[in-house]
C-alpha cells in the first residue's frame, strides 16, 4: 500500500518548476520515486534524507547536462562539433576573451636578433670585423630538430649578447617555435647584408670555416627573449693583423617574427 507524504510531494513540485527546462530520461523521476515509496519501513529514508538523495541525484544531473546547453548569444554549429575559443585575431576589439596560447604561439611574434651579436668585453683576439665581404661557406652545419625552444626573461641579461646553457637554465617560461633548416640558413649567411657599410678595400675573401646554434638576448618591453641563432664565423689576415667576420641568421622561421 503506497502512502503519500506532503513533504515529499511538495519537495517534488517545488523540483519540476525550478528545473522545468531540463529533464533526465523520460520516466527517471518516476522510477526514483518508486524505488523510494516502495522500500521497506524499516529501510525506507526519513523524508528529509529521502529529500537529500534526489537533490544530489538531480544537482549530479544538471552539472552534466548544462554545459552542453547553448548560452545565449554562444556560437552553435549544426555539426555538433565544439568551437575553440577565440583566437586574438577573432577576438572583436575591447572584448575581455583571451585565448588559450596554442603551441608556438605561447610569445606571439618575435623580435628579431641582431645582424651580429654583441662581443664580451674579454673577447680581444681577433678583431671583429663587420664589413662588406665576399664569403664563403665550408662549415659543417649543425643538426637542428624541427622547432626550437624560446625563453622569457624580465632581466639580468645583456642585450644581443650570446647565453650560455647555463644561463638558459635560469630563464623563464618557453616556448616551441618551428626552427629555420642549418641549409636555409647557410644560403642566407653567405649573402647577409653587413652589419657595417665600413670595410675593407678591396673587400676581403673570408670562408665562414664554422657554423654553431646559440641563444641571443634580445631585449623586449619588460625584459626580453632568449632566442636561437645560427652564428657563422671565419677568420681572414688584412695586413699584421687577423679578424673575425660573424654572421647571425635567425634560427626559426620568418612567420617567428615581427
Amino acid at each position: 500500500m503506497n502512502h503519500s507524504d506532503p513533504d515529499l510531494d511538495e519537495l517534488g513540485q517545488r523540483l519540476d518548476e525550478a528545473f522545468s527546462g531540463i529533464h533526465p530520461r523520460p520516466g527517471f523521476a518516476e522510477q526514483l520515486w518508486t524505488r523510494i515509496h516502495r522500500a521497506p519501513p524499516a529501510k525506507r529514508l526519513p523524508w528529509p534524507v529521502a529529500a537529500a538523495v534526489v537533490a544530489c541525484l538531480l544537482v549530479a544531473f544538471l552539472a552534466v547536462a548544462v554545459p552542453r546547453l547553448a548560452a545565449p548569444g554562444a556560437p552553435s554549429s549544426s555539426s555538433g562539433t565544439t568551437r575553440l575559443p577565440l583566437t586574438t585575431q577573432e577576438a572583436p576589439a575591447g572584448s575581455a576573451q583571451t585565448r588559450r596560447p596554442l603551441p608556438g604561439e605561447a610569445f606571439g611574434p618575435l623580435p628579431p636578433p641582431p645582424p651580429v651579436p654583441v662581443r664580451g668585453q674579454a673577447a680581444t683576439s681577433p678583431a671583429a670585423y663587420d664589413g662588406p665581404a665576399q664569403l664563403t661557406l665550408s662549415a659543417r652545419l649543425p643538426t637542428v630538430p624541427a622547432t626550437l625552444l624560446v625563453y622569457r626573461y624580465a632581466s639580468g641579461f645583456a642585450p644581443d649578447t650570446i647565453v650560455s646553457t647555463r644561463q638558459l637554465l635560469a630563464a623563464g617560461a618557453s616556448s616551441s617555435y618551428p626552427s629555420l633548416s642549418p641549409s636555409q640558413a647557410a644560403r642566407e649567411a653567405v649573402t647577409a647584408a653587413p652589419a657595417s657599410s665600413s670595410g675593407f678595400t678591396p673587400l676581403p675573401r673570408i670562408a665562414l670555416t664554422a657554423a654553431q646554434l646559440v641563444y641571443v638576448a634580445v631585449p623586449a618591453a619588460q625584459g626580453g627573449y632568449l632566442e636561437p641563432a645560427y652564428l657563422f664565423t671565419g677568420d681572414f689576415r688584412n695586413g699584421a693583423t687577423t679578424y673575425e667576420k660573424r654572421v647571425l641568421i635567425p634560427a626559426l622561421q620568418p612567420s617567428a617574427y615581427r
